[in-house]
């Protein structure tokens, strides 16, 4: 077990977050694939692996020497905070690149295709938990969270392997879904590095449905051509509030095209930007919900 207290200011600091980003989610897509197949994911594993037969980065990362590199040293390469391009920098080093490219593929392959329905998933299950804050508290979604994570104040206790207590010095801990967490059902992450708050991952699995149908439907051809790919994703992404950085590891694009891409959302009236305390939040507008949804508003 391992134990991370929590200081009343670290509780009035927690909030939820609906996904680690599409980098270190296929992260974790590579460990569940390295393991056996089960569950949910056995239809997963079985279309990944005819899909990736041949190919030699992530074969490497499976089985060659390059499978010496952990999940935990991939997910190193990313910042939590920005996400894609931070990563794309670090994994030029040489002792990176394969990882990198397996990541890659795998992400093609094995991840893409189901994004949206994951993502839906995951937000669902991120809204859900938030009703519970506003209902109960957030004491009471610490003590909910896994039947094997114990909350006895001030102490949130882990499963999994031991390590240093960890003191968040009123930072917070940022609770967030993941689809293919494994190796059990949470991970700590950046409490050594102490960039912004600690992320505490917790396993979400999507139903074992995801894998059996089309990929989800994306907006109408009609919505892109007219505002193009990007922020027709952009529009359905703002659904739920988030800031610009939060909107770029939605889009798998920077933090300035983000924030572009909803200035010119907001002059057209489809979004709307306000400020909370440090941050810029962006939301989208009744107008641009129907722009969506293909109804008058």
């Amino acid at each position: 077990m391992r134990r991370v207290f929590l200081t009343a200011a670290d509780l009035a600091e927690v909030r939820l977050k609906p996904t680690v980003g599409a980098v270190a989610e296929t992260a974790f897509a590579l460990e569940r694939l390295r393991g056996p197949a089960s569950g949910p994911f056995r239809r997963w594993h079985r279309l990944v692996e005819a899909a990736l037969l041949h190919t030699p980065n992530l074969s490497a990362l499976l089985g060659g020497p390059e499978a010496d590199c952990s999940v935990a040293e991939l997910l190193d390469l990313v910042e939590l905070a920005g996400g894609t391009e931070d990563f794309v920098a670090r994994a030029r080093a040489p002792r990176h690149r394969g990882a990198a490219a397996g990541l890659v593929e795998l992400w093609r392959a094995g991840v893409s295709p189901h994004w949206p329905v994951l993502l839906r998933h995951l937000r669902a299950d991120c809204e859900a938990r938030g009703r519970v804050v506003m209902a109960r508290g957030v004491q009471h979604l610490l003590a909910t969270l896994h039947p094997r994570v114990r909350w006895e104040p001030p102490v949130l206790s882990l499963p999994g392997p031991g390590g240093p207590d960890v003191h968040l010095r009123g930072q917070g801990l940022v609770l967030i879904p993941s689809a293919f967490l494994s190796r059990g059902p949470v991970r700590l992450i950046g409490a050594e590095q102490r960039v912004e708050a600690a992320a505490l991952v917790f396993a979400a699995p999507p139903p074992a449905g995801v894998w059996a149908g089309t990929p989800a439907r994306e907006e109408p051809a009609a919505l892109a051509a007219l505002v193009g790919p990007t922020r027709a994703a952009a529009l359905r992404a703002l659904r739920t509030s988030c800031s610009t950085t939060e909107l770029a590891v939605r889009l798998g694009v920077s933090a300035a095209s983000a924030s572009k891409h909803a200035a010119v959302l907001r002059r057209s009236g489809l979004v709307s930007t306000r400020r909370v305390r440090n941050a810029v939040l962006h939301t989208v507008t009744p107008l641009g919900i129907a722009l969506i949804d293909g109804a008058h508003p």
